[in-house]
């Protein structure tokens, strides 16, 4: 009834001279209308990422049973990639340079590390499923569902696809990681003669100027006036890589041009947070409402190559934690952690529970997140024209 209503609603509102900006609130409503129950569901099973998640799966659900297809108005899906570009940004603060001089042999091996491994597993899915080149590269990058998703939309592939295979890759990394704890606790132990990587004894975790580096994050300047910068910088830098069509640009825009400004000092201020909640599912609604049966007789398809590939990057992570721990001598449930292909949030979560130094974790995936979304997009560009 609702959908009937908001779409006669639009039909009506678009005869009129004045309606546009009432077309664009009724199709904005829409879409968090169909979004907003799964992410309400994720979040009471507490479920990783559940904003996009949820928003996704609820608005795809409601899609494909013929309850209505929405379409976002033109410039809302920017609206999004700037505003989530923004919070990203603002993890970058001065403290980053001391973290770096620490920290900048085991980020770039990380870096570099999960690069050639988006690759391996971007081609094995490419070869041996029905995904395009586009969409089997993005699903095997751990960059985030948002943001995959999102250079997705930019590079012609499925979003909806990418951010289905991003998320089964989260789901299993956050089911294996505790299960796999206490073997490698007790395979390789707990890193009681390895230097740790403190707070004491590090600068990646001393405290900064506003917050703590804790769990990779900052609480960003009140100071009056920064908030307005923020919201200006992410705004022009969205604008202008978006104008110069730059793969997912306004989001990277967002990102590099608040993340330059508190790398060089410049005192920033966060917004709410609901805003990123609610960016997310509005994000999640978008992908969503691109989901279609064909894309899910096609899943049953890719069962097999999933199951494979989702493997191998648990074991490449696996890995990698043996030679970062060979590398730093820093804490086995460090290295561990840290070397896992999931996100940062959920990582830096994790770390505290299993005896790992969340600093490290956070500060390693903010690294590896940084490196993926400032080197992918113009790679997989090349890759996909030549």
């Amino acid at each position: 009834m609702f959908t009937f209503i908001s779409a006669r609603a639009v039909r009506d509102t678009r005869r009129g001279s004045g309606g546009r900006h009432m077309t664009w609130f009724i199709e904005i409503a829409t879409l968090f209308a169909f979004g907003i129950p799964g992410w309400f569901l994720l979040e009471r099973l507490r479920m990783p990422a559940a904003p996009i998640v949820g928003a996704m799966f609820s608005a795809g659900a409601l899609t494909m049973l013929g309850a209505g297809h929405v379409a976002a108005p033109p410039l809302f899906n920017v609206f999004l990639q700037i505003l989530l570009g923004l919070f990203i940004g603002l993890r970058v603060t001065p403290e980053t340079r001391q973290v770096l001089r620490v920290m900048g042999k085991p980020a770039m091996l990380v870096s570099i590390w999960w690069l050639v491994a988006a690759l391996l597993t971007g081609a094995l899915l490419y070869r041996f499923s029905s995904l395009d080149l586009a969409t089997a590269l993005l699903s095997s990058v751990p960059g985030g569902v948002a943001e995959m998703s999102l250079l997705s939309l930019s590079l012609g592939g499925n979003p909806a696809m990418v951010a289905l295979l991003q998320s089964l890759r989260l789901a299993s990394v956050l089911f294996c990681v505790p299960l796999l704890t206490p073997y490698v606790r007790r395979r390789f132990g707990g890193g009681a003669n390895a230097r740790p990587c403190s707070p004491e004894k590090t600068p990646a975790g001393e405290k900064v100027k506003g917050g703590s580096m804790r769990n990779g994050g900052t609480a960003p300047s009140r100071a009056p006036g920064g908030r307005l910068l923020s919201v200006s910088a992410a705004a022009a830098g969205g604008a202008l890589l978006s104008f110069l069509h730059v793969p997912a640009g306004a989001f990277l825009g967002a990102f590099l041009s608040t993340g330059i400004l508190g790398f060089f000092g410049i005192r920033l201020a966060g917004l709410p947070s609901v805003l990123r909640t609610v960016a997310q599912i509005g994000l999640g609604a978008i992908i969503g409402s691109r989901f279609d049966m064909q894309m899910l007789r096609s899943l049953g398809n890719l069962l097999l190559p999933i199951l494979f590939t989702t493997v191998f990057m648990l074991l490449w992570g696996f890995v990698l934690a043996f030679l970062l721990h060979r590398l730093t001598r820093w804490n086995t449930m460090t290295c561990f952690v840290s070397t896992c292909a999931g996100g940062l949030s959920q990582m830096g979560i994790i770390a505290e529970d299993i005896g790992a130094d969340p600093v490290a974790v956070s500060i390693l995936h903010l690294i590896r997140l940084f490196t993926i979304l400032i080197v992918m997009p113009p790679l997989f560009k090349w890759l996909l024209l030549s």
